[in-house]
């Protein structure tokens, strides 16, 4: 008997897939011969199995939608920098396609939109009105609140989330209140320079008022029956009833001409 033959590349692998199969189905014809000779002893064996498996491994409790959220949440803050990366490269790779389609969804859906930005502004600015204050803390206006930051950082990037977040920086203040602070503020220089000028003109004002006082102090020494000033009019009055009175008194016919 000689030796087998060995094959080689496409034919042995040809030859292996042919043997392959035909194990396969013989034991195939196997497995249905089984089953219908002996169909009630196979089903019990297989459903005790079951059983067994089941005693020894109970099923696990699912979780709630809360829980399966705080899975996610943990996994995305676990991989931050992974995701991070990952929505950057495909940002990247479909720029085109996702400006089109953003430009598409603002177009479709304009006034859903507008409308959702004012609802969440609403409730937002009620929400910083309750945490922050309702009422001026300089005139006590109860009308058009704003809130006036208190580390004077840029108003255009201070939106009302960082407000929200930093509430304890802000105060609030009506809008005449707030406008008039920050032109304080802009022209600080300028409102300095007049007020030293105002200080020293009520300084030279006193001085006056004190030189007066000490002159009048000096002429009542000087007199001791102190005059009180008198207007004019107040004197051509008491003048004329006086001469008046004395022409009544001596019985003059010239009364007419003394009035």
């Amino acid at each position: 008997m000689g030796r087998p033959r060995k094959y080689e590349g496409d034919e042995a692998q040809r030859r292996r897939s042919a043997a392959l199969a035909s194990y396969h189905k013989r034991k195939q014809a196997i497995s249905q011969q089984r089953k219908q000779k002996y169909p009630q002893v196979k089903e019990n064996y297989n459903e005790s199995r079951r059983k067994k498996y089941r005693e020894q491994h109970p099923p696990k409790p699912k979780k709630t939608e809360e829980e399966k959220a705080q899975v996610r949440r943990q996994w995305r803050q676990a991989n931050k920098d992974q995701l991070n990366t990952n929505n950057a490269n495909y940002n990247e790779s479909h720029r085109e396609e996702i400006h089109a389609q953003q430009k598409d969804y603002y177009r479709k859906n304009k006034s859903k939109r507008l409308d959702d930005n004012r609802s969440w502004d609403k409730r937002l600015r009620e929400k910083l009105l309750v945490e922050i204050g309702s009422i001026c803390v300089v005139c006590g206006r109860k009308e058009h609140i704003q809130f006036h930051d208190t580390k004077l950082r840029d108003h255009s990037n201070l939106s009302k989330t960082f407000i929200l977040k930093h509430k304890e920086d802000f105060l609030p203040m009506c809008v005449i209140c707030h406008r008039v602070f920050h032109y304080f503020l802009r022209h600080r220089e300028k409102f300095e320079e007049l007020l030293s000028k105002m200080v020293a003109f009520v300084g030279r004002l006193a001085e006056v008022k004190h030189s007066q006082e000490n002159a009048t102090a000096r002429f009542v020494g000087s007199n001791p029956t102190p005059r009180t000033s008198t207007p004019l009019t107040s004197l051509i009055l008491q003048t004329k009833h006086q001469s008046r009175c004395r022409a009544i008194a001596s019985g003059s016919s010239k009364i007419k001409g003394v009035i």
